[in-house]
């Protein structure tokens, strides 16, 4: 509404635009079974289906930083969460099958 009045120019958006979202339940009792740090859960969500910075290399004098995230069609739908593994407390790695979708999202 501000947008439209006369009065008022360069009037924009505050924030960022409403978007889906998706909650995930995880079971906790049984990530401890598995010997699953918490911070690990954390981190293999964040850095398939957001991104995680790795490290610096050069190249041709320049400096150019590396991220991990999951490839493309692997973190496009909530059931790609089924595909994750992440390494326990013994160096196994477990699949990340003790999410489950919260009701209603």
């Amino acid at each position: 509404m501000a947008a439209k009045d006369p009065r008022l120019t360069k009037v924009r958006p505050n924030g960022m635009d409403d978007v889906p979202e998706y909650r995930i339940d995880v079971d906790w009792e049984k990530a401890g079974t598995l010997r699953l740090p918490i911070t690990s859960i954390h981190n293999i969500i964040a850095s398939a289906f957001g991104s995680a910075y790795i490290n610096n290399f050069i190249q041709g004098g320049r400096v150019k930083r590396v991220y991990a995230q999951a490839d493309a069609p692997y973190r496009m739908l909530p059931k790609d969460l089924e595909k994750l593994y992440v390494r326990n407390t013994e160096g196994k790695m477990v699949p990340f099958l003790l999410s489950r979708p919260a009701a209603g999202h």
